[in-house]
């Protein structure tokens, strides 16, 4: 008899859109675990353009792990956040989450793939690139 895993069987309320590039704004970000136990941070944005898909939500998660921080930082200056001037700082402390507030109401164009994870066929953003028209911002930070 078969096993119901109810989370691998839960349909997402994101849609799965075509590869290509998205036009996004940043609405929030959040702290969680995947169930690989792997910490992350989840991106919410939602899609400026194509106007098809206006209005509409699009997740990107973000690994906080020492090999992966480097796609944190590209995805920070992407969005226009300039963090030149920044020193080291824990992730999981306020500093670090000032700049990160500092992503939001941001714009970016994310490049998107599809792939499949688990038997599920999901977006993954594989490259962020800046916007042009958008000027770069100072990270809303304490006094380092």
């Amino acid at each position: 008899m078969p096993v119901m895993n109810w989370k691998k069987e839960t349909k997402s309320d994101f849609e799965i859109y075509p590869a290509g590039t998205y036009h996004v704004r940043i609405v929030s970000w959040e702290r969680l675990t995947a169930s690989t136990g792997t910490k992350q941070i989840r991106w919410k944005a939602e899609i400026i353009a194509p106007d098809k898909y206006r209005g509409k939500s699009m997740l990107d998660h973000t690994a906080l792990s020492e090999n992966a921080l480097w796609r944190i930082c590209r995805a920070v200056n992407a969005l226009g956040v300039d963090t030149s001037e920044c020193p080291n700082m824990e992730t999981d402390g306020a500093a670090f989450d000032a700049v990160l507030n500092s992503c939001k109401e941001r714009k970016v164009f994310w490049h998107v793939i599809q792939e499949t994870y688990n038997g599920t066929q999901r977006n993954k953003v594989a490259d962020y690139q800046p916007d042009p028209d958008q000027d770069t911002v100072e990270p809303q930070t304490p006094v380092w």
